[in-house]
């Protein structure tokens, strides 16, 4: 019994140090940042966050976190772990993804539609063109 006792208050320390952290969650900072420079017109590159780190991601990872830019910036790293948590979240993850009509459209393992990405988002992703 003391060894689980030991278990839990070394989790709960490990718990409350890293909610002290001010710069914790940078990488979806950077994420959200980058995504909501783009859907401003911006080069999804050439973001850089507050705390000097560079959009290093594949773009598909801006396709993918696109939706989390219509939640206020604070909304982000509350709501995603309630999805991620939610039973049904297996629908949450992508099977595959098809082009319709020069839209990309992103299905769920059971091979239903999950979201539409528009020509908007292609050309955000695809840069200036010359």
């Amino acid at each position: 019994m003391l060894i689980w006792a030991g278990f839990a208050t070394t989790a709960l320390l490990s718990v409350l140090l890293v909610l002290r952290r001010p710069d914790r969650l940078s990488d979806l900072h950077i994420y959200y940042g980058a995504v909501a420079h783009l859907r401003a017109g911006g080069a999804l590159y050439d973001y850089v966050a507050a705390n000097g780190g560079p959009f290093t991601y594949p773009p598909f990872a801006a396709l993918v976190l696109w939706p989390i830019t219509v939640l206020r910036p604070g909304g982000a790293p509350r709501t995603i772990p309630l999805l991620s948590a939610y039973p049904g979240s297996r629908t949450f993850s992508f099977r595959s993804a098809t082009m319709n009509h020069g839209r990309l459209v992103a299905h769920a393992a059971d091979g239903r539609p999950l979201a539409t990405y528009d020509d908007e988002l292609a050309a955000a992703l695809r840069g200036p063109t010359a």
